[in-house]
């Protein structure tokens, strides 16, 4: 997709809902952190200054617009042209966070996605989860008429993601959950977020 067209594209609902969480999540991070799935680089700016910022990116339109926005960031990133299977680069058990904001809707296969970022984990580590899911009830019925047509104009995005149960099928605490809902004229109705440890078995 290109950068510049999903910023245009995506500019109401993330002033509104999404930057908040961004800062919220994003800017007590500290020490070596992941960024899966950068986009255009719209964590960047949330970075704390000093940290270490390894972020993935695969489409070469989006990361060119994320590396523009580099400069404007006080953390010290590196931006590489990849999908998750960048996190198999790194070290086992080597950084303190990993940042998936917006990402696990488009991914191919998001339980294989997770279990390379709980790879590279600390046993502190934390998993900071921005994302959008199913809606219950007919809401979520209608998005699951619409998914196929979804994808194929939204980049491979999918409406119809039950992420929380993957996301602790893997091995991560989800009672932190929260849920944030979106104007009812939205097709997405439903972001949850969150700062996710392993949970006990896996993190100790």
């Amino acid at each position: 997709m290109n950068g510049y067209f999903y910023d245009v594209a995506t500019g109401l609902v993330e002033r509104r809902v999404i930057a908040p969480l961004r800062q919220g999540l994003i800017f007590p991070l500290r020490r070596e952190i992941v960024d899966v799935g950068a986009g255009t680089g719209a964590n960047f700016r949330y970075f704390h200054p000093g940290t270490h910022v390894v972020a993935f990116e695969p489409d070469p339109s989006m990361a060119r617009r994320a590396r523009s926005k580099i400069a404007h960031s006080g953390a010290r990133i590196e931006l590489r042209i990849a999908d998750d299977s960048g996190l198999e680069t790194l070290p086992s058990e080597s950084v303190d966070a990993v940042v998936m904001t917006l990402v696990l809707c488009t991914v191919d296969d998001p339980i294989s996605t997770l279990r390379r970022a709980k790879r590279v984990l600390k046993p502190a580590g934390t998993l900071i989860l921005i994302e959008h899911v199913r809606s219950p009830g007919t809401v979520g019925r209608f998005q699951d008429f619409i998914a196929p047509a979804w994808r194929r104009i939204a980049s491979g995005c999918h409406l119809d993601r039950e992420t929380v149960d993957a996301v602790g099928s893997v091995g991560f605490d989800v009672a932190g959950v929260a849920t944030k809902r979106l104007p009812k004229f939205f097709p997405i109705q439903e972001i949850i977020y969150g700062r996710l440890p392993l949970t006990a078995k896996d993190g100790a």
